[in-house]
């Protein structure tokens, strides 16, 4: 696939707010781009708060060093899984909203640096696999799919990576067949990128995704207290040991 496959037909308006402007173009990240780790993060901090409540539960009844170990081992795993959990979206969202890409008449912009499309040879969309887990897992490690952008210039190749360019790879072919069509834009073979979605909404402040962030630590911290209530009231049996 190259860009002219990714140009909207003939006579269609850009209404995405980021690419509305016919001579600029810009590529950020937000809460759309890590929509399983938002959901799943509140979730992830009941589950350690529920293995904490219940070592906390059962630490008077311990009498002897098993006991001790096996208490003192799930108060480390769910305390780690709830931090984990409440610091996910805090480490997610003091970045997020940040341009990391601006396209324009001048050139490709990065990193506050504006490379000139007099001197981008190529633009290439791929992906790399990441290991996730243990060496020594049964399964074995496991990997993950990492989307990238790589700007070929004269002088050298950036890469920028982030989870953006798996949903709006299409469009950025699309601005830059539209800026710079004499800039070829190459795609890796694979299903790494996901069809071109609905327009995205005007880049958020820092101020309003941090927000959001702290509002997501708020949700999951409530509902762990209810999971553990409700666990304790209708099921107690869950976090009783022996």
């Amino acid at each position: 696939m190259d860009a002219e496959e990714a140009w909207a037909p003939e006579g269609e308006r850009l209404s995405d707010a980021s690419t509305a402007h016919a001579d600029e173009a810009e590529f950020w990240e937000d809460w759309r781009d890590y929509f399983w780790s938002a959901v799943l993060s509140p979730l992830w901090t009941a589950f350690g708060a529920l293995i904490a409540y219940a070592a906390a539960r059962n630490a008077a009844q311990v009498d002897d060093w098993f006991g001790a170990l096996l208490v003192g081992g799930l108060l480390i795993v769910g305390g780690g899984i709830l931090t984990a959990g409440l610091s996910m979206p805090l480490w997610l969202g003091w970045d997020l909203g940040a341009v990391v890409v601006r396209c324009s008449r001048e050139g490709i912009t990065i990193k506050g640096d504006v490379h000139p499309w007099n001197t981008v040879r190529l633009l290439r969309l791929g992906y790399e696999y990441t290991e996730v887990g243990a060496a020594n897992d049964l399964e074995g490690p496991g990997s993950i799919k990492k989307c990238h952008l790589e700007v070929c210039t004269d002088r050298e190749t950036l890469r920028v990576t982030g989870e953006v360019w798996r949903n709006r790879a299409h469009e950025l072919a699309e601005v830059v067949g539209r800026l710079a069509p004499e800039v070829p834009v190459e795609w890796a073979s694979g299903l790494a990128f996901r069809p071109k979605g609905p327009p995205r909404a005007v880049r958020p402040s820092p101020k309003r995704v941090r927000g959001e962030a702290v509002a997501l630590v708020g949700v999951s911290l409530v509902l762990s207290v209810l999971v553990c209530a409700a666990v304790s009231h209708w099921a107690p049996e869950m976090v009783t040991l022996g």
